[in-house]
Formats: C-alpha cells, sequence, structure tokens
C-alpha cells in the first residue's frame, strides 16, 4: 500500500493540476496514453474517500493536502454552468486528456453536455465527508447543490427504470441512455448523510432517499439475476447489456456499514449479493477468486478482485462463512501483484498501464476496509488507526502517545498498536468505554461525548510482525516511526477482551 500511495502523491501536474484528474490512464512515466479522456468523476471521488482513510492509517498530511486539492478542482473546474436548467453546478464525469476545463466529451462514447447521475452522487458524497474533514463549507455547499439537482430529477423506480438514468443531458434533462442504471447506492450514501447531519436542502432529501432505497431494496436486490445491476463503466454504452459486479458489490459493502440501522434483513441480503457476484463474475478460482469488470469485459482487474476481497472480509467480520476470511485474503494477495517496486500500480497485470480509477483510489479503498474487518492483516511492527465510524480530522502518531480529533461527537474508533495502551482520555477527560485485545493488539476505542482523543501509552510490544511475504503483504509493512522502546513497565490498569 505504502509505495502505491507514493506513487500516486508523485504525480506531477498537467495544466496546473494533478495529471490523474486530467488522464484516465497512465504509463509508468506518468504520461498519459493519447485518446483515452480522462475520468474525473469517478477518480476523485474514490480517491477522496480512500486517501481521507489512508491519512488516519499513516498520519502523513501530504495525503490529507493531496485531497484536498482533487476537491478544489472538482468546485473549481469540474462543474456544469449554473445556467444550464436540469443539472446546473453538477459534476462533469469525464473530459479530454489534459484538459482541466472538462465538458462531458472526449472519453471514449462520451459526448459534449451530457452527465452521468450516478458519478454526481458519488462526488457528492466524497465531498460532504471531505468538508468533515476541513470544514471547508465550499465543499459542503457543492453536495447540498449536487443532492438538490439529484432530489429535483428523481422519479420512481421501476423494473426497467432506476431512479436516475445511466446518461442524460445536462442542460436539457432529456434522456441520453441507459435507463436502467443499477449504480444508486451513493445517491442513497449521499441524501442520508445530510439527513442525518440534519441540512434540509431543497427540502426533499427524505422522499428523495425513501424512493432510492425502495427501488434498490425491492427491485435490485431481490432480482436474483443481477441483471438490474446494469452499467457503471464511463467508457462504455447505456444501451449494451452490460451488468457489472461494481454496483452489486457497492451495494453490499453500505449494507455491511450500516446494517441494521440500513434494514433489518441486511446480513441475508449482502450474503445474496456476494453470492450472486460468485455466480456471476468470477473469472478464476482456485489459489486466489479472481474477479471481471462486467458482462462485456471479464478481465481479471486488480481492482475489483480487491472490491471482492474486501467484501469478504467485512462479511466474514460480521458472522459470515470463516472460508470467506481466508478467500479475501489470498485474492487481496493477488491485487497486490499489480504493483511493482515502484509503486506502479499495472491494472491489467502486464500491459503497463495505471488506471486513474482502478489502479488509484479504487484499489486503495478496499484494501483500508479490508484492514479494519481483519486487524492481524495489518503490519504488527508500527501503530495504525485501521477504521473509524467518523471522518477523522486530524491524527498524531507519538512514540508515547496517539492523539486524533474527528467530526462526530459519537462514534468508534479501531487501532493496530505495537504497545499496551494504559489510558483513553476524550475531550481532555478519561473514559472507560474501550477493550483491548492483547493477542492481536487491537483497541477498540467508543465515544459517547467527544472528538479529541488521546491514547495514553503503556509498553511495546515485543516482536510482533505482519503475516507474509513483505513484498506481496496486505499493510505497509515498512516501520515508520520506529518501535516504541523496551518494556517500560508503566502502571495502570488496561482491559482485556
Amino acid at each position: 500500500m505504502g509505495i502505491q500511495a507514493q506513487w500516486w502523491l508523485n504525480a506531477p501536474n498537467v495544466n496546473g493540476w494533478p495529471t490523474y484528474l486530467t488522464t484516465a490512464k497512465l504509463y509508468r512515466n506518468y504520461s498519459a496514453i493519447p485518446f483515452a479522456g480522462a475520468v474525473q468523476g469517478s477518480a476523485a471521488s474514490m480517491a477522496i474517500e480512500a486517501y481521507l482513510k489512508y491519512y488516519a492509517y499513516t498520519g502523513n498530511a501530504a495525503y490529507l493536502n493531496m485531497v484536498g486539492t482533487m476537491g478544489d478542482y472538482i468546485v473549481q473546474r469540474d462543474l456544469t454552468p449554473a445556467t444550464y436548467v436540469a443539472y446546473p453546478r453538477f459534476p462533469w464525469p469525464v473530459g479530454a486528456t489534459g484538459d482541466v476545463n472538462p465538458d462531458g466529451c472526449c472519453h471514449p462514447g462520451n459526448v459534449a453536455g451530457n452527465i452521468m447521475p450516478d458519478k454526481g452522487a458519488m462526488i457528492g458524497i466524497a465531498l460532504l465527508h471531505l468538508y468533515e474533514a476541513t470544514n471547508n463549507i465550499t465543499y459542503r455547499d457543492a453536495a447540498v447543490q449536487i443532492a438538490n439537482v439529484l432530489a429535483d430529477r428523481v422519479v420512481p423506480g421501476t423494473a426497467t427504470r432506476s431512479p436516475w438514468p445511466f446518461r442524460a443531458n445536462g442542460n436539457t434533462g432529456a434522456f441520453v441512455d441507459g435507463p436502467l442504471s443499477g449504480n444508486q447506492v451513493f445517491a442513497l450514501r449521499l441524501f442520508d448523510e445530510l439527513i442525518r447531519l440534519g441540512i434540509a436542502g431543497n427540502g426533499k432529501y427524505q422522499t428523495t432517499r425513501d424512493t432510492v432505497w425502495d427501488w434498490l431494496k425491492n427491485v435490485a436486490i431481490v432480482d436474483t439475476s443481477g441483471d438490474k445491476w446494469m452499467h457503471f463503466f464511463e467508457d462504455h454504452s447505456g444501451t449494451e447489456y452490460n451488468p457489472t459486479q461494481f454496483d452489486a458489490l457497492e451495494m453490499a459493502r453500505y449494507l455491511l456499514e450500516k446494517r441494521g440501522a440500513l434494514d433489518p434483513d441486511w446480513f441475508s441480503m449482502a450474503g445474496s449479493l456476494i453470492d450472486l457476484v460468485k455466480r456471476r463474475w468470477v473469472v478464476f478460482s482456485g489459489q486466489y477468486t479472481a474477479i471481471g469488470e462486467q458482462q462485456t469485459d471479464m478481465t481479471a482487474y486488480n481492482s475489483h478482485t480487491a472490491r471482492y476481497a474486501s467484501i469478504l472480509a467485512r462479511y466474514f467480520e460480521a458472522g459470515g462463512p470463516a472460508a470467506y476470511k481466508a478467500e479475501a485474503y489470498s485474492s487481496f494477495a493477488f491485487s497486490t501483484y499489480s504493483v511493482d517496486f515502484d509503486g506502479f500500480a499495472d491494472t491489467y497485470f502486464g500491459e503497463n498501464i495505471a488506471w486513474s480509477t482502478d489502479s488509484f483510489g479504487d484499489w486503495m479503498q478496499h484494501f483500508m476496509d479490508g484492514l479494519g474487518a481483519v486487524p492481524e492483516w495489518a503490519p504488527g511492527n508500527s501503530d495504525h488507526l485501521l477504521r473509524s465510524s467518523s471522518v477523522v480530522r486530524t491524527i498524531t502518531y507519538r512514540s508515547n502517545r496517539i492523539s486524533y480529533a474527528t467530526f462526530d461527537a459519537a462514534g468508534q474508533e479501531k487501532l493496530k498498536l505495537t504497545f499496551t495502551p494504559v489510558s483513553v482520555l476524550v475531550d481532555g477527560l478519561p473514559i472507560t468505554s474501550w477493550s483491548w485485545d492483547s493477542l492481536n493488539h487491537v483497541l477498540v476505542v467508543d465515544r459517547a461525548n467527544g472528538t479529541a482523543v488521546d491514547i495514553r501509552l503503556c509498553r511495546s510490544a515485543p516482536g510482533l510482525r505482519g503475516i507474509g511475504n513483505p513484498r506481496r503483504s496486505i499493510g505497509d509493512r515498512r516501520n515508520e516511526r520506529g518501535l516504541h522502546g523496551e518494556n517500560q513497565g508503566c502502571g495502570g490498569i488496561h482491559r482485556d477482551r
């Protein structure tokens, strides 16, 4: 993970912005592959979500700055004109190679003026999380505008029509293609989060949210053929018969994140979606399981196999089959073979091409979810925050303590540590609502009322190491801060689960 992340962090600017924002496919030397266009919508949204988590994992502020740059690009360069009637100030999904002023054209199969509602929703929830990380209201206001536009354009879903189409004209709102578009879960994420934050917008958020969830639950999920998970990828037409695992697995992820808060039948729904992907999109099984991208392209990509692995890991964590843990690990391991020693992630495992979607944010976010689900896969010789129910705003790793601040005043964090914690303070006051797994060196902090967490350390743990070959390991096995000294025997009480 570490060398791959560094490769993207070092990407040069093109016309003032990082090349991954204006280039869909890159060579090893960061040069753009001609005529491939750019996929700003999915590339930026995936990377913002992934590297907010990776910042919490590493404490390296360069990654927080990186996602801020992506957010700035979206709000400054990637929105439709305010004069558009149907989709004003709405994200462009694609653009021309190297063009920092996209207009929806030039990625194969796309025409200027057209937008994709699902990519707008992906950007919307990413910007909302970026606001939570930075307190920059520009990102929040852009997310609200996206939600308002979507709420104005939503329609009740049916067996042949989703709440929004795959493509529409940004100005007129006219249907372009793809009446059935399966990637609706990011709109559900967006409206759920806005409602949770108490943001009213145009007053249509609750009804829109209910419309989306009704379609997902009662049309898409119950169709065991998988044919309702139609379309996602920007370089394909909405006229194709093209169901994709992306839509199904990202729906499963949200079910596993929200669980009973989303639906009391969350566990069986997520399991049925995993079973569907196993039946329909597995392209190799044996020592590992590899996943194809979509009906019209069953190539075993690095990101899609990692997506499958992360969902298996989370389902295992939730009480799913024990065999899913081993299968997830082997699929993650297969995915790491796309990353060379210099950090270049070859999306196709052999063509020396990195997609700014697959090999950047999409790949990374699955590994972050996998480590949060199975902490034993994280390196044992360095300290990491693996998961938070809230966006982490700041984090500092020191030799004798870890301090972090979250957006939400209540929540839960999971950390893998090299030391034994002796106390946990929230907003300067000690709490007792934390548990310590001394076997796996995992700390779980439950916060009821506070955002600033301070973990005091007792001693270094002896000789914990990660598993597997260091180059092919899931976590970054570099000891970024060094071990925390010898056993120092500081008193206090810790709580073993």
